[in-house]
């Protein structure tokens, strides 16, 4: 998008900020509230395994929906039966790296594995965050 595209000016753009500040702040303790109330309603859930909750007024209900992740692979079984197998898997970029799994072996020191695939490391694929902040607040 170019500045053309913009259909309010620099200086209106420019006011909007205390107003996104100020939201920002109500926007996190709704959330915390959210997720506090959220807890409630899914540990009662939890223990009334096969029950739905039903406000008959509003029509709002709440149920535990059962969801399945996504595939993960046995890559360790797939390394012993097919070695072949793996590496084209891993030239195709169907792996990815477990960082936390990753940092774990680095920190523990018992693998020199991992200091050679540290320098295959590349940076991962980044973005970027919008963040409005009070000049004070950037320290």
């Amino acid at each position: 998008m170019n500045e053309d595209e913009h259909k309010l000016t620099h200086a209106e753009i420019v006011g909007l900020l205390p107003a996104a500040y100020r939201i920002k702040g109500d926007k996190a303790d709704y959330a915390k509230r959210y997720d506090d109330i959220l807890k409630i309603i899914r540990s009662y859930l939890e223990a009334h395994r096969n029950e739905e909750l039903r406000d008959g007024e509003t029509g709002i209900k709440a149920f535990l929906q059962p969801r399945q992740g996504s595939p993960a692979l046995d890559w360790r079984t797939v390394a012993h039966d097919r070695p072949d197998l793996a590496v084209w898997a891993l030239e195709m970029g169907l792996a990815t790296l477990n960082n936390r799994a990753f940092e774990a072996l680095e920190k523990s020191g018992q693998f020199a594995e991992v200091l050679d695939l540290k320098r295959y490391l590349m940076p991962g694929l980044g973005s970027e965050v919008l963040q409005i902040v009070k000049e004070q607040d950037r320290e």
